[in-house]
């Protein structure tokens, strides 16, 4: 005889609920983690950036230039305002490390003094 699991019958209010905290906690977590990213990254562009890297950085991500549209504005090739844009974004990538660095010891630093109190 071959036995069935028996499934819990859930209303569409509770599912609908649930989905509904689910998205609040994430959406919540993904907002403050949102805001970290910004601010690394106007902080790199306001001073981790050198100014031709920050140029092109605004014309590409804010504006949409193309790069081979950057290049003719600046009369250069288009590998250089790649290559520039790609230091550019190393740049930001790694403050965006040093700053999950720095929330994990901060967190790690946290737990360790709530357990001793």
């Amino acid at each position: 005889m071959r036995e069935t699991a028996q499934l819990k019958r859930v209303s569409y209010d509770e599912i609908k609920d649930s989905v509904a905290d689910r998205r609040r906690a994430v959406s919540d977590e993904e907002r403050m983690s949102s805001r970290v990213r910004s601010q690394i990254v106007r902080q790199a562009l306001e001073s981790g950036l050198t100014a031709r890297q920050k140029e092109y950085f605004i014309l590409r991500y804010c504006e949409g230039l193309s790069g081979q549209q950057i290049a003719d504005m600046y009369g250069v090739s288009r590998s250089s305002v790649c290559v520039t844009l790609r230091r550019a974004k190393a740049r930001i990538s790694k403050l965006l490390g040093a700053q999950r660095l720095r929330e994990e010891v901060i967190n790690l630093m946290m737990n360790e003094f709530s357990q001793s109190h």
